[in-house]
């Protein structure tokens, strides 16, 4: 627990300070103490929601498709947008370019078939790995300390506003509770850091679909 609390320290404070510890029980350990800090950020927003009643409802149908992009695709994306990208290698860079463009069509597409977003992040992917890996042959730096701590607040931060879509309205009537509600997905977000930092970007992106698998299921057996 100490060891989780101080690289929680370190996500803000010096993320490249954080060392790698791939062993069975330390990442159990990482998955279960941030899981409960989770569970808390989704409480405090989902009573903000209800107390001031700006909570969007839910209308989607629970199917293979809405579990394939909301449990398994959009967490990917996200991942490889928001994450991929704190670390200056061309692997990162490959993932953040084919993530970004999925995002983006997914977001001004939504009439294209899943399958079909699937199909094209997968043309994006090969497309960047063998344009960076057969023609860039400029060496990548890594990111000093203060660029690494620039990019993790920033990405947090944007992860944390790309969530107002919970929202029935924005509008400036309701500021204060948008504020309190994007806050605890902001340090989702330094959690989702922290992982990436401690494990690598897989982990990160399981716990993220992990943790939409969890609403999918409590809809789907409600």
């Amino acid at each position: 627990m100490l060891k989780f609390l101080s690289d929680l320290k370190l996500i803000f404070k010096s993320p490249l300070l954080i060392d790698r510890d791939k062993k069975s029980t330390i990442i159990f350990k990482y998955f279960v103490y941030i899981f409960i800090l989770f569970f808390i950020n989704t409480t405090i927003s989902f009573i903000i929601h209800k107390v001031f009643n700006t909570q969007r409802p839910y209308g989607g149908n629970l199917n293979k498709k809405t579990f394939l992009k909301s449990v398994i695709f959009i967490p990917i994306i996200e991942e490889f947008v928001f994450r991929a990208i704190q670390k200056r290698k061309k692997q990162s860079i490959i993932l953040f370019i084919s993530g970004i463009l999925s995002f983006f069509l997914l977001l001004y597409s939504k009439k294209i078939n899943i399958y079909l977003h699937i199909i094209l992040f997968l043309f994006f992917l090969i497309f960047w790995f063998i344009y960076f890996f057969k023609f860039h042959k400029k060496k990548i730096n890594p990111y000093t300390k203060k660029q690494s701590i620039y990019i993790i607040y920033l990405s947090s931060i944007i992860f944390g506003l790309m969530h107002i879509n919970t929202f029935k309205t924005i509008n400036l009537q309701i500021i204060f509770p948008l504020i309190l509600v994007t806050l605890p997905k902001v340090f989702d977000g330094f959690l989702l850091s922290l992982l990436r930092f401690k494990f690598g970007l897989f982990y990160s992106v399981l716990f993220h679909v992990l943790i939409n698998l969890i609403p999918f299921m409590i809809f789907q057996f409600r």
